[in-house]
């Protein structure tokens, strides 16, 4: 039941982050270089895999599944629970790229002494998405932080 309400937790804080920013204008980019695209440009192009937020994007990246992170023994056996916040990179071609470690949150013991960020990054390895698109239909990659909660019950 925790699993269900924290999947809902995630999926609406999401979506909050997502739409409620103010649409940009969009106008010609002017930059130096060989790149095109919307709002003001650096010179960059869309094909080069540049890092963007999905408030950038027209198509933003959605969420497939989320594979639930496993405990391990020596977690489960001195009752560790907390949550794992990581920095997720979602490439263009649907899979995911750099997953990275930001901070933990528990109560009594450390969850990196006890296996759970690992846990939680193979788990984040795991996860089924569509990528975000641009203007022009182009995928594009996306780094966004996830974070995963080991509870026992």
């Amino acid at each position: 039941m925790m699993k269900l309400i924290s999947t809902i937790i995630f999926i609406l804080a999401f979506c909050l982050v997502s739409f409620a920013q103010e649409p940009k204008p969009k106008t010609d980019g002017a930059g130096v270089g060989s790149g095109r695209g919307q709002g003001s440009s650096n010179g960059t192009s869309s094909q080069n895999n540049t890092v963007i937020e999905t408030s950038q994007t027209d198509s933003g990246l959605i969420i497939l599944s989320k594979a639930k992170p496993n405990y391990t023994d020596r977690a489960r056996q001195k009752s560790v629970s907390g949550r794992v916040l990581l920095k997720v990179t979602f490439q263009p071609n649907g899979k995911i790229g750099e997953v990275v470690y930001i901070s933990e949150s528990s109560k009594k013991k450390k969850l990196t002494k006890y296996g759970l960020v690992e846990m939680a990054v193979e788990a984040a390895k795991k996860i089924k998405f569509t990528p975000a698109k641009d203007a022009n239909g182009n995928p594009q990659t996306v780094t966004k932080n996830v974070e995963y909660t080991f509870t026992l019950y």
